[in-house]
């Protein structure tokens, strides 16, 4: 199937909104009363069903492109986007653990 290979980079940002964009792309676990109670809160690619092969690349499905696209460009992120074709089983929506 075909889809798209996206690559960024924030540059550089502060600590703080370099936290605040993962934590709403890839989502986050969190915790309260010293670790007694955990919350998984959902950020973008929780609803995606994606692959990140490495650091600051995403693959989605094309029409999941203009999602992805129009949040990195929210924190001012610089793209590239790439066709490829990628087997559909490879992309999937993450469970449990975040990136």
């Amino acid at each position: 199937m075909k889809a798209k290979l996206i690559c960024y980079t924030l540059g550089n940002i502060d600590h703080q909104t370099r936290s605040k964009f993962k934590r709403n792309f890839f989502g986050y676990v969190d915790k309260s009363n010293n670790n007694q109670y955990k919350y998984q809160r959902k950020g973008l690619l929780t609803e995606i069903p994606h692959n990140k092969p490495i650091r600051s690349t995403v693959i989605v499905k094309a029409k999941d492109e203009a999602k992805i696209i129009k949040f990195l460009k929210k924190f001012n992120a610089e793209t590239k986007t790439y066709w490829i074709i990628i087997d559909k089983n490879e992309l999937k929506i993450p469970t449990g653990t975040t990136h």
